[in-house]
């Protein structure tokens, strides 16, 4: 699914907003960081769902995550 990308580069997609806080550096990153919570949000409950597909736990709500919450993405600004 990752196409040719290593398992390092893809948690390091998978990571940028949280790397981006964490190791911020005002005079190399200058003084603002761009981040998108709702986005952010979706991708890590996007990463528990397929975690916990692969331990055999599956959330019986999250059809009405998908239906409630996809839709945002599509708000006007």
């Amino acid at each position: 699914m990752a196409g040719k990308i290593t398992k390092r580069e893809a948690f390091n997609i998978w990571n940028t907003a949280r790397n981006a806080l964490k190791h911020h550096n005002a005079a190399r990153d200058g003084d603002y960081i761009e981040i998108f919570p709702i986005d952010e949000a979706y991708e890590w409950i996007e990463r528990a769902k397929v975690s916990g597909r692969e331990v055999g736990i599956e959330a019986r709500n999250y059809p009405d995550f998908e239906r409630l919450v996809i839709p945002w993405f599509f708000l006007p600004d």
